[in-house]
């Protein structure tokens, strides 16, 4: 594997999520998204997700070592404490972490949630 942390933003609309379905589509087994704006049935019927791919609103019962990458999808639809310490925990593991924020759409500035944890 390649890049531990990636950081996908855009505007909104903008493929951030398809790109993150294309990555779980190539490695289902080993993939979780995380996700608050799609429930599991919803992104694989209307994003075409693997049924492989599992896709949770939190991490709280999910054993998350057998997975090598969890995705974030739209980090701002998270309580950031909550967010903020998941992240800080997943970069103390093996796992990639990739990540989807919206940018702004006046200032074009972006939520870059790993440079805050390092």
């Amino acid at each position: 594997m390649s890049e531990k942390y990636i950081l996908l933003s855009g505007r909104t609309a903008s493929g951030k999520t398809e790109m993150i379905v294309a990555y779980a589509n190539m490695h289902p087994q080993a993939t979780l998204i995380l996700s608050q704006e799609y429930k599991e049935e919803w992104i694989q019927e209307h994003r075409k997700l693997d049924k492989d791919v599992k896709v949770v609103e939190n991490l709280d019962d999910i054993d998350i070592t057998s997975f090598e990458t969890i995705c974030i999808d739209y980090i701002e639809l998270f309580n950031k404490k909550y967010v903020d310490k998941l992240i800080a925990d997943l970069m103390k593991t093996d796992i990639r972490i990739i990540v989807a924020s919206n940018m702004k759409k006046e200032t074009f500035e972006i939520h870059n949630v790993f440079a805050v944890n390092e």
